[in-house]
């Protein structure tokens, strides 16, 4: 989006990006750090500051030794207003594009790690193979973070855990799947080939998966032992090896005695391949509750509306194929 300044300026615009990059600047007060959150150069950064500062006519950020900066009075004023220019360009855009339907448009979506794996990402896809022109982004992310993303408008729409977003009025959830968690390990692990096995045995090792809500914490060992440790300021269940994506916590099963959890859907694959072994334990309360959550009081856009829609028919497909097999394995018993 573009402003135009007062004073002498009026004829310069600034651009979002200039904006956007002045918050985060102001947080890190650095420019190396900075510019690596943004994913741009520092050079670049500093490029645009120069810009927006030779077009407000002001200094808006004192520069220190060893990329060091600090917010003027006026950079202070900037980063405040900036950030609900922001808001309010991105929210007239969305309108605009809600208005042209599926030709065109963007959608950011939030996923959990699981959720991704299982459906959301296959979505994403068939919205693009039919509507190509439509904008996409997915960040894979803790539950807290999409949630999060979504109260910040980061995102337009998050599928991930719901059992603390159904606490925040300002927020719509609607629940997607409940689906049973198995634990894993490597071939070879002191754990693999045992027929019986406790909740207390298992956390004799490094737990390796995303952080789990609050909801686990009574049906957890009292002494956690390996597995991990309790957040103090949300009370989290957070494992020994934190990840955030499938890939990266099969690597660190695969190479220590880490316990990986995961729906046996995403892990199919890998047993057949032996790469992994299932634990014969699967205890009730490990199950996925995720669902859709979005601003109570935000439109969806048709792309979004799309993707929801998409996800619902990839889940019960899958639900499907899960009864099937459960069905098989009864009769072959």
């Amino acid at each position: 989006f573009f402003f135009q300044a007062e004073d002498g300026i009026r004829d310069k615009l600034v651009t979002g990006v200039q904006t956007c990059a002045l918050p985060i600047l102001s947080e890190f007060r650095h420019f190396g750090r900075a510019a690596e959150s943004l994913g741009i150069s520092q050079p670049a950064l500093s490029r645009s500051l120069n810009a927006l500062e030779q077009a407000f006519g002001v200094r808006l950020f004192d520069r220190s030794r060893r990329d060091g900066v600090e917010p003027t009075d006026c950079g202070r004023l900037l980063v405040e207003r900036g950030r609900d220019l922001i808001v309010k360009s991105e929210e007239l855009i969305r309108e605009i594009e809600l208005r042209k339907g599926l030709e065109t448009g963007q959608l950011t979506v939030t996923s959990g790690m699981y959720p991704a794996v299982l459906t959301v990402a296959k979505a994403l896809g068939e919205l693009l193979r039919k509507h190509p022109k439509v904008r996409c982004r997915m960040r894979i992310a803790t539950w807290r973070e999409a949630t999060e993303d979504v109260l910040m408008r980061r995102s337009d729409l998050a599928v991930a855990e719901i059992s603390e977003a159904e606490q925040e009025p300002q927020l719509a959830t609607e629940p997607i799947a409940q689906r049973q968690l198995f634990f894993f390990c490597r071939p070879g692990h002191p754990l693999a080939g045992r027929r019986k096995m406790t909740i207390e045995q298992v956390a004799e090792y490094p737990w390796v998966s995303t952080r789990a809500p609050k909801r686990v914490r009574s049906f957890l060992p009292t002494d956690l032992r390996a597995s991990g440790w309790i957040d103090p300021s949300n009370g989290d269940f957070v494992p020994a090896i934190l990840v955030d994506d499938l890939d990266s916590a099969r690597l660190a099963v695969t190479e220590s005695d880490g316990i990986g959890a995961a729906p046996r859907e995403v892990l199919l694959e890998a047993l057949q391949r032996r790469e992994v072994c299932e634990l014969p334990i699967a205890p009730p309360w490990l199950r996925l509750n995720y669902g859709l959550i979005y601003l109570r009081n935000r439109t969806l856009s048709p792309a979004a509306h799309f993707l929801v829609e998409t996800i619902k028919r990839h889940e019960s497909m899958l639900q499907k194929t899960a009864a099937t097999t459960k069905r098989r394995v009864a009769s072959r018993s």
